[in-house]
């Protein structure tokens, strides 16, 4: 045992007498490499706010001044017509003359942007466009072209617009339509709608094509260019916006697959009359005009019938295919006529003769109605400044109780 302590001793006093390991100099240290700054990234650039125009203190001026008298209800140049959101979105030969949201795509900006000395620029009469009115539209197509509810446009002169304008400054009464109700009976009935602006100064304003008119239910009747048409039997009504004024028109659709047979007295005389035909300068002379003689203003209806289906044969008609009658040709211009073209083909006019044609050219029955008075609408207008219109509505009574819209034939 004494050995072993003895050796454990002598090992401690070895190993407390070793040196202990020096450490190494330590090296300076360098100096720390400053950090290169990196820079704040540079703010990407707000894009600009596009602020889509106003339609109606805008967009629509524009429009009606350069573009309807073109692309309208009456004139479709190019198979174009501008004055409604549908048919500008359907186009014209060249395709959609707008498409909402796409200024690269629509025609119509495409066309307002050509050089003065193009043949296809937009307007081609007192155009190019000024720069303010390219960029009303411009961002008008670009915001998405907005066209409120039941808005169609009519050719309006630089006149009228002045006085458009001049009316923002005065204070809106009231808003009325006329007629005040409306009854389509038969297939062929139409009636077409007046609206009128009254200001706090009593001066009235026709609004009709300014205004936002709808049928509640459009399935039970038809309503384009400011005209009423039967579709199915029932009820509905005709809302009408201007400004902050609404109002509503019933509306009643009776019997709209009943045709109304074509009348010479009431239908077929009627477009002699308002063609000028059987005036005392044509053929209501006494001595007619070109061999062909119509009683003065239609006052002997009975002779105008035999002259017209008797005399000379089947020269002047021609039941087999009455759209050649000699009737029908000269009024539309097809064959030489010495009162020159007097309405065209496919139009309202050319339909009443063509139609009776078809029912064989019949004379009225004995007991066919007479009209028994007239109405006009509005029944009063008080206008402000030259160039101001009012458009009407004729509405004829007749002895049976029904009535019928004889604008047209007026």
């Amino acid at each position: 045992m004494k050995i072993v302590y003895l050796l454990l001793f002598s090992s401690l006093i070895l190993s407390g007498n070793q040196e202990r390991p020096v450490n190494p100099p330590t090296k300076p240290k360098a100096p720390a490499t400053p950090a290169i700054p990196v820079p704040d990234p540079a703010p990407v650039p707000a894009k600009p706010v596009v602020i889509a125009p106003d339609f109606h203190h805008e967009v629509r001026g524009i429009l009606e001044s350069t573009c309807i008298s073109c692309h309208g209800a009456d004139s479709q140049k190019g198979g174009l017509r501008l004055d409604t959101l549908a048919y500008m979105k359907k186009g014209g030969d060249s395709g959609p003359a707008l498409i909402p949201g796409n200024k690269e795509e629509s025609i119509l900006l495409e066309r307002i942007h050509l050089p003065a000395d193009d043949e296809e620029i937009m307007p081609p009469k007192n155009g190019p466009l000024s720069a303010q009115d390219k960029d009303i539209l411009d961002r008008w197509v670009g915001t998405g072209a907005t066209w409120p509810k039941g808005v169609q446009l009519k050719e309006i002169s630089e006149r009228e617009l002045v006085l458009r304008n001049k009316s923002k400054n005065k204070q809106l009464v009231s808003i009325a339509a006329y007629p005040k109700s409306i009854t389509l009976k038969t297939q062929e009935d139409f009636n077409s709608v007046v609206l009128v602006a009254t200001y706090s100064d009593d001066v009235t304003r026709d609004v009709t094509f300014e205004s936002s008119m709808w049928l509640e239910n459009s399935a039970i009747a038809d309503f384009r260019d400011k005209i009423l048409y039967p579709k199915q039997q029932g009820e509905t009504k005709l809302l009408a916006e201007f400004e902050d004024k609404r109002i509503e028109v019933p509306v009643v659709v009776t019997e709209p697959t009943v045709p109304r047979p074509v009348s010479f007295k009431l239908d077929v005389m009627p477009v002699f009359m308002k063609a000028g035909c059987n005036t005392g300068s044509c053929h209501g002379s006494a001595r007619g005009q070109d061999r062909f003689m119509l009683s003065l203003f239609g006052y002997d209806p009975e002779g105008d019938h035999y002259r017209i289906t008797r005399e000379q044969g089947t020269r002047r008609i021609n039941l087999a295919i009455p759209e050649e009658s000699m009737l029908v040709e000269k009024a539309i211009g097809t064959v030489p006529h010495s009162g020159g073209k007097l309405f065209g083909k496919e139009s309202r006019h050319w339909k009443t003769l063509v139609d009776w044609l078809k029912d064989g050219a019949n004379e009225d029955p004995k007991d066919i109605a007479k009209p028994t008075n007239i109405e006009l609408f509005p029944p009063s207008a008080l206008l402000e400044g030259e160039g101001a219109t009012q458009q009407m509505t004729v509405l004829a009574h007749y002895s049976d109780g029904t009535t019928r819209d004889v604008t047209p034939l007026t």
